[in-house]
């Protein structure tokens, strides 16, 4: 595990950073990972959850362990966690996006939603997605959401999020990021429709991606899986 931490470390480089999101294999102990990534970041939180598949700079991949690092210059980002969002997720949502809003800078001359946008991290075996996503997309007035759920490639048994060290089951991580930079959201997907339905969640490769103008973008790196 710390081989994995200290070469995604490495491929990120020196900076001072923000926030970082990991997107990882759920053959990675969520636990040992978390703990890993707060030791070796200290200075800077660290979310994330496991994935059905990670999308890396090189390509698709599995196995893997992705980081994506905001710089502290320019993004201010301020994180809430939702847990136990099988009982309480809904009435805890639109509460923890009410107390994230009053933590946002103040600017007269901007939309909300032209300079703040989230990113929701959802257990995928909850089966509460769609609840969640509502009290939050109704709590957030304006802004844009982006997100996913937790995967365990297809195997539909476990999933797991982390945040600040520790491992979270039945949760969700809800990003409010404030940017400086111009950005767009867009959505794209690689399902086809067929004649097959089923009423278990599908876990989405990583989450939905943004683009900005920014000339110091989040940074990314991935750890490939070993041979």
């Amino acid at each position: 595990m710390s081989d994995a931490v200290a070469e995604v470390k490495h491929g990120l480089g020196a900076g001072d950073f923000q926030q970082i999101i990991a997107f990882f294999s759920i053959a990675h102990d969520a636990g040992e990972l978390s703990a890993a990534l707060a030791r070796a970041f200290p200075e800077t939180p660290v979310s994330g959850c496991s994935t059905a598949g990670e999308i890396a700079p090189f390509g698709m991949t599995e196995g893997g362990l992705l980081l994506i690092a905001f710089p502290r210059a320019g993004f201010r980002i301020h994180t809430g966690i939702i847990e136990d969002v099988c009982a309480f997720g809904v009435e805890r949502a639109s509460g923890i996006v009410r107390a994230l809003k009053t933590k946002l800078t103040q600017h007269a001359d901007k939309q909300l939603g032209e300079r703040v946008f989230g990113v929701m991290l959802v257990d995928g075996l909850s089966n509460a997605e769609e609840m969640l996503v509502a009290a939050v997309h109704w709590a957030f007035d304006d802004m844009q959401l982006i997100g996913g759920s937790a995967g365990d490639g297809l195997e539909f048994r476990r999933t797991a999020l982390i945040h600040d060290g520790r491992a979270l089951d039945r949760a969700a991580v809800l990003f409010m990021i404030e940017s400086d930079f111009p950005f767009r959201i867009f959505k794209t997907q690689n399902f086809e429709p067929t004649p097959i339905s089923s009423s278990s969640p599908l876990p989405t490769r990583a989450p939905a991606s943004f683009t900005s103008s920014t000339p110091s973008p989040p940074r990314a790196n991935m750890r490939p899986p070993s041979a």
